[in-house]
């Protein structure tokens, strides 16, 4: 509830807030493209803080409810469910409720022991001791295990990636290939009826040359970075270019100058300018495609890492699946490359200079000492390119001084104990109150933890 009277709800499967009147008419709603999960508001402005809970992105949102927009949003380091704010003398104190991954079969026996390792069949992380006990059992001896610390290497979408269907709770064991997507035995009843091209999942997995297309890609980034650095390459030796005609101008343009009268003083002062704003005007354009260049040789950099932990350390399925993801984002970079070079952004900039040969009548006729001008030429930049294009790849808190300069930091990490922690609050004696969902609970801490 606001200072003011009205009400503001959370409705996370819409992902909105909305504000009630004391009467219970809606006022207003605002989307929240990135989750929303509790709220609370701060200071005496009542500016809405809105968590994001387990979505895409982790982040705090900040609501502008004067203007009814998203103001700001802070990118956070985990899921983030229950808030609560306290203002005092010292500042403001931001309290969130997150999860971090326990060992799946302790979870059942309401135990929380971190994880050490990750099984890739079962989908869950292990402690040491029931580690031990998953290699003896009969049934999943032969699993594949990873260390947490590795899986944890593993890009953020390739992580969301599961075995088993969100919908039904059921392992994922056969593909659709007219979907390109993969199903359980419910989905193929319920969605998938009408389709003729189900295969099993395990045959699709081993017939898919999936460490080939990864090498394709890899291949691609390397072209795309090999070209990105021809391309950074020429433009600095085009500003290089630019810096020296310049400096052959302003000789050419001082030695002009001696020789006539002090009656060209202004003229060349204007000159001058107009020879110094065009080549900021070009160094500029320049400075920001270097900077789009850079930009993009950095995403090609880390989708390179990206790749080499995924061959090592991903699962046959999440290889399999992240592999198109990979290429849209391999083929955005190469479009870029393609817009780049058929456009004019690569074309040479070059400054000429003509000195007016008409000095008899310069008291009369001359309007200014000469002119410069950019000639443009096309670019030779000769980029490396596949010898054909490849077939696309066809499966068989905020301060109360100002909202702007909001920083989050961690002041304290309390371990809960539990799992599915939703709600929080802080008592007026700053104990701390969180609820267990699953285990049908309300405990209360003191500041300490």
């Amino acid at each position: 509830m606001l200072p003011d009277g009205r009400l503001v709800f959370t409705y996370c499967d819409e992902k909105t807030v909305k504000v009630f009147n004391i009467e219970g008419a809606k006022d207003f709603e605002v989307k929240i493209p990135f989750g929303a999960f509790d709220i609370e508001y701060i200071g005496v402005n009542s500016i809405p803080a809105v968590t994001s809970g387990a979505s895409d992105k982790q982040c705090l949102t900040i609501i502008d409810l004067e203007r009814k927009l998203i103001k700001k949003t802070i990118s956070l380091s985990s899921d983030n469910y229950g808030i609560r704010i306290s203002v005092s003398q010292k500042g403001i104190s931001c309290f969130m409720v997150t999860f971090s991954q326990s060992c799946g079969v302790c979870d059942l026996r309401l135990i929380t022991k971190p994880c050490i390792v990750w099984c890739t069949e079962c989908d869950e992380g292990l402690c040491k001791e029931c580690q031990e006990h998953h290699r003896l059992s009969k049934a999943s001896r032969n699993h594949s295990v990873i260390p947490f610390t590795d899986y944890e290497k593993l890009p953020t979408d390739v992580l969301k990636i599961s075995q088993y269907c969100s919908k039904h709770n059921k392992k994922f064991e056969m593909f659709c290939q007219k979907h390109e997507h993969p199903c359980c035995s419910k989905c193929i009843v319920e969605s998938h009826k009408e389709c003729r091209d189900i295969v099993d999942l395990d045959d699709v997995i081993k017939n898919y040359e999936t460490p080939n297309a990864l090498f394709e890609i890899e291949k691609t980034l390397v072209e795309v970075a090999d070209n990105l650095q021809k391309i950074r390459q020429r433009q600095h030796d085009n500003m290089s270019t630019l810096k020296e005609k310049r400096k052959e101008i302003e000789k050419e343009i001082k030695k002009t100058r001696t020789e006539i009268s002090n009656y060209l003083d202004k003229l060349q002062e204007d000159l001058m300018k107009q020879l110094n704003a065009i080549e900021e005007k070009e160094n500029s354009k320049i400075v920001q495609l270097l900077s789009s260049i850079e930009k993009k040789e950095k995403e090609v950099e880390e989708c390179q890492k990206n790749i080499i932990n995924i061959k090592q350390h991903a699962t046959n399925l999440q290889m399999f699946l992240s592999v198109k993801q990979i290429e849209e984002d391999v083929s955005s970079k190469d479009k870029f490359l393609n817009s780049l070079f058929e456009g004019e952004d690569l074309n040479q900039h070059f400054m000429e200079f003509e000195i007016n040969g008409v000095f008899q009548k310069i008291m009369f006729d001359i309007k200014s000492f000469g002119d410069v001008h950019i000639e443009e030429k096309p670019a030779d930049i000769v980029l490396s390119r596949k010898k054909a294009k490849e077939a696309q790849i066809i499966v068989p808190i905020v301060q109360s001084r100002s909202i702007e300069n909001i920083k989050m930091k961690i002041n304290k990490k309390i371990n809960l104990q539990g799992k599915r922690i939703y709600g929080c609050c802080m008592l007026p004696d700053g104990r701390l109150v969180f609820t267990y969902n699953r285990e049908g609970k309300v405990s209360v801490f003191n500041y300490q933890g």
